[in-house]
């Protein structure tokens, strides 16, 4: 709402500044204080503040129908308490691992891929399309301490917005990872971070990444 009003005043100084302009034209007019060449400079210089006036007018209209809305919607929120607001946001709680989880062959060059399922559910167990940031890492059960986590991943929210999907049983993200044709056979493990943008709460999982 304050950005609307420093807008409003902004554009009544612009008007007051071609009222002024023009009640100058006509004081030189009446003194003779220009010729035809300055005139004509004056009558483009006034066009152009014509124009960009009803440009400002358009401006001021639009300010002053989004001031309205912003009006009411505090109108609206004002008679709510914050903490029920909060409380009664549909958020996650938790995060699952799908059971279609796993390492699958692509193609028949031996190229592989991880495809990650992840259900976020609220409180009532339902699953949910929650807005956040999400980590996944791989980690191979029988390597060293050194080399364990064969690979990290970050998913912004921009991104993962769009890897939702839904069967007949659930909704959850599904996310896929090139990983080399030379990954050695062993047993590997995900883990899974979800940074949930309404609460802040970081939620994580684990578990297995069979070879499929």
């Amino acid at each position: 709402m304050l950005r609307a009003i420093l807008n409003m005043a902004w554009l009544r100084t612009q008007a007051r500044r071609l009222c002024y302009f023009n009640m100058a034209i006509c004081v030189l007019a009446m003194g003779g204080c220009f010729n035809v060449k300055e005139y004509g400079y004056v009558v483009k210089q006034n066009s152009e503040f014509r124009t960009e006036n009803e440009g400002l007018k358009k401006k001021a209209a639009a300010l002053e129908k989004e001031n309205l809305v912003l009006k009411e919607q505090v109108k609206n929120l004002s008679g709510v308490n914050d903490n029920f607001r909060y409380d009664n946001l549909n958020r996650p709680e938790a995060i699952e691992l799908y059971r279609l989880t796993g390492i699958y062959a692509r193609g028949k060059d031996g190229a592989k891929e991880l495809l990650v399922y992840i259900i976020p559910r609220d409180t009532k167990g339902d699953a949910i399309k929650a807005a956040g940031n999400m980590t996944v890492q791989l980690w191979n059960l029988a390597g060293s301490s050194e080399d364990a986590m064969t690979a990290q991943w970050e998913v912004q929210a921009d991104k993962l917005k769009g890897y939702w999907g839904v069967s007949m049983l659930s909704g959850y993200y599904r996310l896929k990872f090139d990983l080399p044709a030379d990954l050695p056979a062993s047993e590997y493990m995900v883990k899974i971070g979800f940074t949930d943008f309404i609460s802040g709460k970081l939620l994580t999982t684990t578990g297995p990444a069979p070879l499929k």
